[in-house]
């Protein structure tokens, strides 16, 4: 008998390797299908999730300016605290001065010494977070901060007091073109030739005796001979604290000068706590504001990315379920074909039959 069911020879009906290769590409195209799908999910997803995500790194930049004032107006209430200290030894050094000239050198050095320590509190900081020190030389202000708080371009500035004492004397008549900075942590002035311009050749140390005969007038003018050889006019631009060197008060001998000095200070400390305290009253709202935007905007990023999951999940799921159902239909098929196989051969296998199931 002629096997019909060949073609020329020996082929089976459907092997096992059939089966596995048809799974395989049905697998295929079952994967290539679901990843259109999942793509065009992620990809409606990620256009707005994106969108967000650049929203909050605005809003997270806005915040950490924000907060970089709140950390600057904590830290200036210690400044405060810490320089209000020292005013206390300064009145202290002024009435041991009075009661002991002999030893006025000593307290002519603790005095310049103790300005210097207010300028190293005031500039404690660096100035992202110090609204009170680390002034412009030629404003003897400190760096006002400006932070965009809405979407709209619209900044609020915050505006410190400085809490140091420094000064400029700037050059008149014969000696225009020629200034004296003060370096409010070093105890010294640099010549320069305006407040924050070049430096000139010429530092002066606050302890020295180079500065003699000093003749002060109304509105802030100043003259003194240098070295007994050079006169300097000019006025004086004070900041601050308005504190000056022992110089400055005849040497250390116009003691109510200096009392009244140390109170024009403790006066200025308290425009300054004033001025932080309004500070603070205006950051902290906005630093609230913009975390509550965050919040919500985390919120929604949030829902996004469980819809986008959920829906892929789903896609994924059912593309598993429906191959699962593939593959045991196929699975089915094969074992009907072996069972078929195994009834055929021992119904044809003979001695006059060759048939090959």
């Amino acid at each position: 008998m002629v096997n019909a069911l060949t073609s020329g020879g020996s082929s089976s009906l459907l092997s096992t390797s059939d089966t596995n290769l048809n799974t395989v590409r049905i697998a295929e195209r079952m994967y290539t299908d679901m990843r259109k799908k999942t793509d065009a999910i992620n990809a409606d997803y990620d256009r707005e999730i994106q969108s967000l995500q650049s929203r909050r790194g605005t809003l997270s930049g806005r915040l950490r300016d924000l907060e970089a004032v709140e950390k600057a107006v904590d830290n200036g209430k210690q400044q405060i605290s810490d320089v209000q200290f020292i005013l206390l030894e300064m009145r202290s050094f002024i009435n041991r001065a009075e009661a002991n000239p002999d030893s006025k050198d000593y307290y002519v050095e603790q005095f310049n010494q103790k300005l210097k320590d207010i300028n190293e509190i005031a500039d404690r900081y660096t100035s992202k977070y110090n609204l009170l020190g680390r002034v412009d030389p030629e404003t003897l202000e400190p760096e006002a901060k400006s932070v965009q708080v809405t979407d709209f371009a619209v900044e609020h500035t915050f505006q410190g007091l400085f809490l140091g004492t420094s000064f400029n004397l700037i050059g008149t008549g014969a000696s225009e073109g020629t200034s004296y900075q003060n370096e409010p942590t070093a105890n010294i002035m640099q010549a320069v030739d305006e407040p924050g311009g070049e430096e000139l050749e010429g530092t002066i140390s606050h302890d020295g005796d180079r500065i003699q005969n000093i003749v002060l007038s109304g509105d802030d003018e100043i003259q003194f001979d240098l070295d007994g050889t050079t006169t300097f006019t000019g006025t004086v631009q004070k900041g601050g604290l308005g504190l000056m060197p022992a110089w400055y008060y005849d040497d250390f001998t116009d003691f109510d000068a200096m009392r009244q000095a140390v109170r024009d200070a403790d006066s200025h400390l308290r425009d300054v706590s004033y001025q932080l305290t309004q500070i603070d009253i205006d950051v902290r709202p906005l630093v609230a504001r913009v975390q509550r935007d965050i919040d919500k905007l985390d919120s929604e990023l949030s829902d996004l990315v469980g819809q986008k999951t959920e829906k892929v999940t789903e896609i994924e799921e059912e593309t598993r379920r429906q191959f699962e159902a593939v593959e045991q239909s196929l699975a089915q098929s094969a074992g009907d074909i072996t069972r078929y196989k195994t009834i055929m051969q021992s119904i044809y296998k003979g001695p006059f039959t060759d048939i090959q199931i």
